[in-house]
């Protein structure tokens, strides 16, 4: 039995009804082999805070187009009804070998002047995950939803799972924690440099919002998530 919410339990708040959002289909193999064409060729260097994955930064206004081309269709709305404004343009390309992983943590926003018209605020709200290649096993990323968010109005956090499909796309909203569960990948794979996790990392920008506690009904759970419920 699910435990009785306290009396003075506060909705959590978010401009997302649906803050959890998988794609599929829409990202070509073009897009991905610009992304992986830039391992190694980072413009910055900045130490990674987690020593289990590789890490390489740069800016891509090119593929960042070409990105909210693909999915500005299959994002949310926030609550405020605005649609994305544009993807950013700043990347972050991880590699995982065999064991690695990532802790849970959350991701930092950035407040931004729209480059098409500088009187307007964006905010990323969206961080966007576009898994290129895969591990053999493992790698999943994992996102809990906390209790009492739009999503889900229980008093037991949700834990979503989603496998990392070449090709398909994450985006959920930056207020959650998440991880990556350690990748697997077999011997004779490492000796010919195949089957590792990479996945590319960007985040969609929305007009600033003011957001406020909604009792909205949450939208439907992606396809292929894996739920655990009370962990």
């Amino acid at each position: 039995m699910r435990p009785a919410c306290p009396e003075d339990a506060v909705m959590t708040a978010s401009i997302f009804t649906r803050p959890v959002t998988a794609i599929t289909d829409v990202v070509d193999t073009l897009t991905r082999d610009m992304a992986l064409a830039r391992i190694g060729s980072q413009r910055y260097r900045e130490p990674t805070p987690f020593p289990c994955h590789k890490r390489t930064s740069f800016k891509d206004e090119v593929l960042a187009g070409q990105l909210y081309l693909a999915l500005r269709a299959h994002l949310p709305l926030s609550r405020g009804g605005h649609e994305v404004q544009m993807i950013g343009d700043s990347f972050r390309l991880y590699e995982y070998p065999t064991g690695g992983a990532c802790p849970s943590h959350k991701d930092a926003r950035r407040i931004i002047s729209s480059p098409h018209n500088p009187g307007v605020r964006l905010r990323s709200e969206l961080s966007i995950l576009l898994y290129l290649t895969a591990p053999q096993e493992g790698g999943e990323t994992m996102i809990v939803v906390p209790a009492l968010h739009p999503f889900n109005p229980s008093c037991v956090e949700m834990v979503l799972g989603w496998p990392p499909v070449p090709l398909s796309v994450l985006a959920f909203d930056q207020d959650l924690e998440h991880s990556a569960e350690a990748s697997i990948v077999w011997a004779e794979a490492i000796m010919q440099r195949k089957d590792m996790k990479r996945v590319l990392r960007t985040e969609a920008y929305y007009p600033v919002d003011v957001v406020v506690p909604s009792s909205h009904a949450p939208g439907p759970l992606p396809s292929r998530c894996i739920t655990r419920v009370g962990l």
